[in-house]
C-alpha cells in the first residue's frame, strides 16, 4: 500500500491529508482506539481526537512537534480531489476515508478487485467493535478477531458498491480484505 487520502471534519471544518505507507483499515482503527481511549488513559489531555490524531508521527507515538514526521501529512484542496479523481478512475490498493467526528461517522472507499466500495457507520461504534474484537494471547500480544470484527461491522455498517463489474448492486458479506 503506497498511499491513502483522508478528509477529516471537526469543528465544522475539513482538512485533508495523505499518508504513505499507511492506511488499512485495521491499521487506522487500531491508531483511532489509541486516540480514543487516550483520554481515559491522560485525563489531563488537551485537544479533540481529531487534533491529536494528526499529530501522530510515523512511528506511531502521539506527538510530533515536526510536520515531516507526522504520519498525517497535509494536502491542499485542490491536490486532494485530484487524487480522489484518481483513486476512483483505477483499481488501487489505496485508501479514501473521511472521519467525520462532527457527525460521528467513519467512511472508507476502497477497491475490492474491479470493484469500487464504501463501507461507512458511527465512527464510535466501529471503534468499539475494533476494541470488543481485540483479543490477547498474554498481556503483552493482543490480536484481532478478524471473524467477530466482521459480523460486527456487517451489523452496524453500511457497504455500497459504487463501481460494479456489471450492475449497481448492494454488496453483502464483509470479505473486504481488512
Amino acid at each position: 500500500m503506497s498511499r491513502s487520502i483522508y478528509a477529516i471534519i471537526s469543528n465544522a471544518r475539513t482538512s485533508y491529508y495523505q499518508t504513505e505507507n499507511f492506511g488499512s483499515l485495521i491499521g487506522l482503527l487500531s491508531l483511532l482506539e489509541e486516540v480514543h481511549t487516550a483520554k481515559e488513559r491522560v485525563p489531563s489531555l488537551l485537544g479533540s481526537n481529531a487534533e491529536r490524531l494528526v499529530l501522530y508521527s510515523k512511528e506511531r507515538f502521539p506527538f510530533c512537534p515536526s510536520g515531516y514526521y507526522r504520519l498525517f501529512q497535509p494536502l491542499e484542496p485542490g491536490l486532494y480531489l485530484e487524487q480522489l479523481q484518481q483513486f476512483s478512475e483505477q483499481s488501487t490498493e489505496e485508501r479514501q476515508f473521511i472521519l467525520d467526528y462532527d457527525s460521528n461517522r467513519l467512511s472508507v472507499k476502497m477497491w475490492l478487485g474491479t470493484r469500487l466500495i464504501n463501507l461507512c457507520g458511527p465512527l464510535d461504534d466501529i471503534i468499539s467493535a475494533y476494541s470488543g474484537a481485540l483479543r490477547n494471547k498474554n498481556t503483552r500480544y493482543p490480536y484481532l478477531n478478524k471473524n467477530a470484527f466482521a459480523a460486527e461491522l456487517e451489523r452496524i455498517c453500511e457497504v455500497i458498491t459504487l463501481k460494479p463489474e456489471q450492475d449497481n448492486e448492494q454488496m453483502s458479506g464483509m470479505n473486504l480484505q481488512l
